[in-house]
């Protein structure tokens, strides 16, 4: 009978319940004492679930609308998206050809027939995917016509576009500054170079080689290639160049500023072209001549040159001008292509209020990234956050705005703005676990202070 005596809910209370163990030995814990251990180990796991919460919070708000407008406005506008699918149709062509040349020739009409098809399609693709830049810039004059219907924040939009459109420039006037640099170094150089020809190699001349004749004309020849530089690259040129588009951004910005945003929208070429850059294309024609055409006089003068050098040089030191050359003349293709490709499409997008909308898209970044951390229960976890995402985030995009300025391409931009918070965000975690570590010893130091100064002023 006894075997058959259920303990199941008996309470086995006895008097050494309420006692715990510790490392010291057992100690009392009371009902109270227990239920606020058991609060605060919940009280933690809800601050860190909110922590993890408001993380979540802070990059989807600050992501989403930071680094969401600019892919749309810069990868995917200005021509990025046009560049890619350009990229995706020639890399299809190449395919294309090879698997021709390895097809049956039983197959080879038929498949001809195909691909030409497939290119054709390609081709009609890339020019509509082309076409979300008009709706970029359809966004962007919308805002600049919102911005301009009242006199403060029309001053606002004129400055900022001002000053993307400085920045523009003096990233063209440093490009060719640094080329104009090389070009003194190796004017130096070859000077130099030909001075020892003369002086000091004549031991190692070779022979049936008019040396002599061949160092004047070289003299002549970098004497011609300063005056090239000078006249399609020059100061002059440049600001001829600056005064074009001027004229040609103010016709830009008549046709779109000044037209009703439902014509703009109606407009049937708006679903054919991209409208701001064909509007801008002969004004960029004239310029990509200029350019094209001092590059081709650049590198025949330069060719030349280097002909004249081989014949009377040993080949390492040939290696050394070729070298030294060759590098120069890339400084100034650079240089072109930022005056005749980068310059005049941030130029054609800041025209129609790109400037303003970047900066405006920093600052909703900034404001979702605000947001984010006003949800936090108190100072200490939104001074963590902000340190590990809030201004790693802010950061990410004011860089990728800062990189645009300066006339680098959307998707570097990007790239740089990523990096650049991925850096902000290593940043931030040792400078929060620091701070965590030694803020105990801080609060320690200050309340030993607070309670001299009170002491201090007690017995005064």
């Amino acid at each position: 009978m006894i075997n058959q005596i259920q303990f199941g809910n008996v309470d086995l209370k006895t008097p050494l319940k309420d006692l715990e163990s510790s490392p010291n030995g057992p100690y009392l814990m009371l009902p109270a004492r227990r239920k606020r251990a058991i609060g605060s180990a919940s009280e933690r796991e809800a601050r860190e679930e909110r922590e993890r919460r408001h993380k979540k919070d802070i990059a989807k708000y600050a992501l989403g609308i930071g680094f969401g407008i600019f892919f749309l406005s810069k990868v995917l506008g200005s021509g990025g998206l046009g560049r890619f699918l350009k990229w995706t149709s020639e890399s299809a062509h190449k395919l294309g050809l090879t698997k021709t040349e390895k097809a049956a020739k039983k197959v080879e009409e038929s498949y001809g027939r195909v691909h030409d098809r497939v290119h054709d399609k390609t081709s009609k693709f890339i020019s509509k995917g082309e076409l979300i830049n008009n709706f970029v810039n359809l966004k962007d004059t919308w805002i600049k016509k919102v911005m301009f219907a009242w006199g403060p924040t029309k001053k606002i939009h004129e400055e900022i576009t001002q000053k993307f459109i400085n920045w523009g420039r003096n990233a063209v006037r440093k490009s060719f500054g640094k080329a104009d640099a090389e070009l003194g170094k190796v004017y130096s150089y070859l000077n130099g170079r030909n001075e020892k020809i003369l002086l000091k190699e004549r031991h190692i001349w070779p022979k049936g080689v008019d040396v002599e004749g061949h160092v004047k004309e070289l003299q002549k020849l970098l004497d011609a290639t300063e005056a090239i530089i000078e006249k399609g690259f020059g100061t002059t040129s440049q600001h001829r160049h600056f005064k074009a588009t001027e004229i040609i951004g103010k016709e830009l910005e008549a046709k779109f500023l000044h037209t009703p945003m439902k014509e703009l929208i109606k407009d049937k070429e708006m679903y054919r072209d991209f409208v701001a850059d064909k509007f801008i294309s002969d004004s960029r024609t004239n310029r990509i001549k200029v350019g094209e055409e001092t590059l081709r006089d650049l590198r025949d003068h330069l060719d030349r040159m280097l002909k004249l050098y081989k014949d009377i040089l040993q080949p390492s030191k040939y290696k050394k001008v070729e070298g030294r050359i060759n590098g120069m003349y890339k400084r100034y293709e650079k240089a072109n292509q930022k005056i005749t490709h980068d310059y005049f499409n941030m130029f054609r997008d800041i025209k129609l209020g790109s400037g303003p909308t970047d900066v405006l898209n920093l600052l909703l970044t900034a404001a979702a990234a605000g947001y984010g951390l006003a949800q936090c229960e108190d100072a200490e976890e939104r001074t963590s956050l902000s340190l590990l995402y809030g201004i790693p985030i802010v950061g990410g995009v004011a860089t990728s705005l800062i990189c645009t300025s300066r006339l680098m391409a959307g998707s570097r931009a990007l790239v740089a703005g990523a990096i650049s918070g991925f850096v902000l965000n290593r940043i931030g975690e040792q400078v929060d676990s620091t701070r965590k570590k030694y803020k105990p010893h801080y609060e320690q130091i200050m309340a030993t202070l607070k309670q001299a100064n009170t002491t201090q002023n007690l017995q005064s």
